[in-house]
């Protein structure tokens, strides 16, 4: 078992890229929005240490999902699902 670690930064960097683009794309998406992207990532320290944090282990995450246990697939999952509610 290797942990999961960077699966988890991975997912919730997802999210909550996801959530930034979804909340943009309700009038449809433009170049204005990769602006707000950009500025975003450069202005909210908070949501750019998520997204680097996502980003840095991506090539662990094989790693990790290869031996997954069960405890580790709930784990995951409920980051998901608590996520989705939010």
């Amino acid at each position: 078992m290797s942990g999961i670690a960077e699966s988890k930064e991975a997912l919730v960097a997802l999210l909550v890229l996801g959530k930034f683009v979804a909340e943009r794309a309700k009038d449809g998406l433009d170049f204005a929005d990769a602006a707000e992207l950009v500025k975003k990532f450069v202005l909210d320290e908070e949501f750019k240490a998520v997204v680097e944090a996502g980003v840095k282990g991506l090539d662990a995450i094989p790693a990790e999902l290869g031996d997954i246990d069960l405890q580790e697939a709930v784990e995951l999952i409920g980051l998901l699902v608590a996520a989705l509610k939010k």
